[in-house]
């Protein structure tokens, strides 16, 4: 069986944008079956559309590892907190609260975070933020990394890791 990914995009994205084509073809290289949705509305997304194109990924090609990039790593931490339950979820760059100069993003950070403590133990998570990020401040990987009990990799000069290809993230899949 081979290992199977996600890789979902943020707020304003699409799938062949950023370091997504890059990975995808790594990955396949590799013998991995590699997803990359096009979540809807990308200007104004709403989490249950994005939630249900990823559960709809998910359901017709199984669990495996779910890599985020900024709003579509906060959506792989929806979908763990709503009982997903994959192997592996790496966020890059992802929200954690609201942010208030991005308010288009805002229903998806509405409620506080209620992760399942089983989760910490069947997920491995990875959290990978930027010291100079200009849209997720570096503070939102430090949030996650405590809530979900890892170490955060804060990378320098990678601001919102729109930059292509991304090799540092091949050290933690």
């Amino acid at each position: 069986m081979h290992k199977i990914y996600y890789i979902l995009h943020g707020y304003n994205g699409y799938p062949e944008e950023n370091w997504f084509p890059w990975l995808k073809a790594e990955l396949e290289k590799l013998g991995g079956k590699v997803i990359v949705p096009l979540l809807p509305h990308t200007e104004a997304p709403q989490l249950d559309e994005w939630m249900a194109t990823l559960q709809a990924a998910i359901k017709t090609n199984g669990e495996g590892t779910v890599i985020g990039h900024s709003l579509g790593g906060t959506l792989a931490m929806r979908y763990v907190e709503a009982g997903g339950k994959p192997g592996q979820v790496i966020l890059v760059a992802a929200p954690f609260e609201k942010i208030i100069e991005i308010p288009d993003i805002n229903n998806f950070l509405e409620k506080s975070w209620g992760i399942p403590a089983q989760a910490l133990i069947d997920t491995e998570f990875t959290v990978i933020g930027s010291e100079d990020d200009p849209y997720v401040p570096v503070k939102h990987a430090r949030q996650w990394a405590n809530l979900l009990e890892v170490k955060p990799i804060i990378l320098p000069d990678k601001g919102h890791f729109g930059e292509s290809p991304f090799p540092e993230i091949l050290n933690y899949l």
